[in-house]
């Protein structure tokens, strides 16, 4: 249990200042990859600070008897998790509506002799919703590619080019480009 031990020194408040840092960076970066990433840190490690708060609570006594069935039960729950962020991708309203129906439940966790009510259906909303953004950052194309995929119009007279368009159809409103009804218009001109 070493490891359990150096989450019960000086590393959780640490780790809740990390969290805090993780936070603010995501309110404040402008870059949206930047901010999803300050996202998936505070979604891995505030979990962990919660669990090594809460590891001796008689709560978690069936993991300790039973660790086989925790991580099962810890494997389905985030893959519950998982589920729900594809559906927020697909349909963001669903994230509302969880949080405010996740609200009225909470689940006490015996820490330091007292009783607190946490509010883990929310948490688990917010980190289904926290899945779903980083899932959408990191999936989007970086900025510098859309950019380089935008057609550009340049004008230049009555003569515009469009960049990346086939050459027998680059110039718009110019000679180079066969107009059918051309012949048409120019006798109608006449």
């Amino acid at each position: 249990m070493p490891a359990f031990a150096a989450l019960t020194g000086p590393l959780p408040k640490a780790g809740v200042v990390i969290v805090a840092v993780l936070a603010a960076a995501a309110l404040l970066f402008q870059h949206p990859r930047a901010r999803a990433r300050a996202v998936a840190g505070a979604v891995v490690i505030a979990p962990i600070l919660l669990v090594a708060e809460i590891w001796r609570s008689p709560q978690l006594r069936f993991a300790h008897h039973h660790p086989l069935y925790a991580l099962v039960g810890a494997v389905v729950l985030l893959a519950v998790i998982a589920g729900v962020a594809v559906i927020m991708t697909h349909r963001p309203s669903v994230l509302a509506v969880l949080a405010v129906a996740a609200l009225p439940f909470r689940v006490p966790i015996e820490s330091a002799g007292t009783t607190s009510n946490l509010l883990v259906p929310l948490y688990l909303v917010v980190a289904a919703g926290a899945l779903s953004l980083i899932g959408q950052t990191l999936r989007a194309p970086a900025p510098q590619r859309v950019a380089e995929r935008v057609v550009r119009v340049g004008v230049r007279r009555e003569r515009g080019h469009v960049a990346g368009a086939p050459a027998d159809r680059a110039g718009v409103g110019g000679e180079d480009v066969e107009d059918p009804d051309q012949d048409q218009r120019e006798h109608d001109r006449a």
